[in-house]
């Protein structure tokens, strides 16, 4: 294989991984990048690579972690900063090496809301109902509908006020599949089960640390993960 193939190969494998992914040698230089990480970024191939590497992640010691000692670094939750724009990620960084000596690092950035979506996904935070799923023949609940109908092309805040059994959740459901993010999460929160003193923790998530017995990792609240999408307070009365 000839080197033009063999470049054309690289380009291809790296255009094929669906994170953003780059590589820079020991000078920080930019030296080869995929379409994922130009997209994240919303630049072309010639600006990205003269961005100051360096600089843009200043608050990490590459030079030597990196570079020097060849360890792999992983951040779980990560903020690139750049025009003005804050890009939350996951950030993995590993040293390049040929016959065993480091020439540069290639880093790996994973979106955080891509993250979300797979968490969200795998933990089974979907609606499952829409309007077609109301059956009626109720005048009044007809125009309760064409009303949610509305609301759902909005970015507000739903109050849903009714007695038990009579449909709330599934006007929750409903509204969720009707809007503009749809695709994304729709966590319900049965507020009546979350015991007093977990209602913070549950809610908005914590850091690694924060009380005694908490996740080594810290954990993201229900806000957090229903970003992009839904989230369904139940039984906030």
């Amino acid at each position: 294989m000839d080197l033009t193939a063999s470049y054309e190969l690289i380009e291809t494998a790296m255009d094929s991984v669906i994170d953003g992914l780059f590589v820079v040698d020991k000078t920080f230089k930019i030296t080869n990048a995929n379409k994922k990480i130009l997209e994240i970024f919303n630049i072309d191939r010639e600006e990205f690579e003269n961005i100051d590497i360096k600089k843009m992640f200043d608050d990490i010691d590459i030079q030597n972690k990196v570079f020097k000692e060849g360890e792999s670094l992983r951040i779980s939750d990560y903020t690139i900063n750049f025009k003005n724009n804050k890009h939350e990620c996951l950030l993995n960084i590993s040293p390049t090496k040929i016959s065993g000596q480091v020439t540069g690092a290639v880093f790996f950035v994973k979106e955080a809301q891509q993250v979300r979506k797979v968490v969200s996904h795998i933990a089974g935070y979907k609606a499952s109902y829409d309007f077609e799923n109301i059956l009626t023949k109720n005048e009044e609940m007809n125009r309760i509908i064409r009303f949610a109908k509305k609301i759902a092309k909005t970015n507000s805040t739903v109050l849903i006020q009714g007695e038990s059994g009579t449909g709330k959740e599934l006007f929750a459901h409903s509204i969720h599949n009707y809007s503009r993010r749809s695709q994304g999460p729709f966590v319900a929160v049965n507020c009546a089960a979350l015991p007093k003193d977990l209602v913070e923790s549950e809610l908005f998530g914590y850091e690694k640390g924060s009380f005694t017995g908490a996740s080594r990792e810290g954990k993201p609240g229900k806000f957090e993960l229903a970003n992009g999408g839904t989230i369904f307070l139940d039984e906030i009365g």
